[in-house]
């Protein structure tokens, strides 16, 4: 659905990522909105497990979500080196639940965890939950 670049926010003077839609799906309605939700849901909540967005803006017609930049790498490349110990594997699970946990409080539903969706930050040891692009409303909360 998107291409992340990292880049500079010349106003604040920060690194970020730039998440935009691929050209090929820009022309589309159904993916610019669903391209849109994702900011919007992740947007709604902060908290240490979930990625930070800066900014949903659009530029020459392309829509873009400006969001903390974060250096390691997602775990499906951390699994692709072998298999994880298993003190990682439950602090990689507890830490994804809580922000998972967050957002529900928050009333919206990830609907895609999968290990390319969950960054493993280094040096600082976090968890990420990403890409909210398939994010729900809860209506089943009362």
């Amino acid at each position: 659905m998107g291409l992340v670049f990292a880049a500079d926010d010349l106003a604040l003077r920060r690194p970020v990522a730039l998440k935009v839609v691929r050209p090929d799906q820009a022309a589309k309605p159904a993916a610019r909105e669903q391209f849109l939700r994702e900011p919007r849901a992740a947007a709604a909540v902060t908290h240490d497990h979930l990625v930070r967005i800066y900014q949903l803006g659009e530029d020459n017609g392309v829509p873009f979500i400006a969001m903390e930049l974060l250096a390691g790498e997602p775990l499906s490349a951390r699994l692709a080196a072998g298999p994880l110990p298993p003190e990682e594997v439950g602090r990689i699970g507890r830490q994804a639940a809580a922000g998972l946990a967050a957002a529900h409080t928050a009333g919206f539903v990830h609907r895609d965890i999968k290990p390319a969706n969950l960054w493993l930050e280094v040096p600082a040891g976090r968890v990420k939950v990403l890409d909210f692009g398939l994010a729900r409303t809860d209506t089943t909360r009362a």
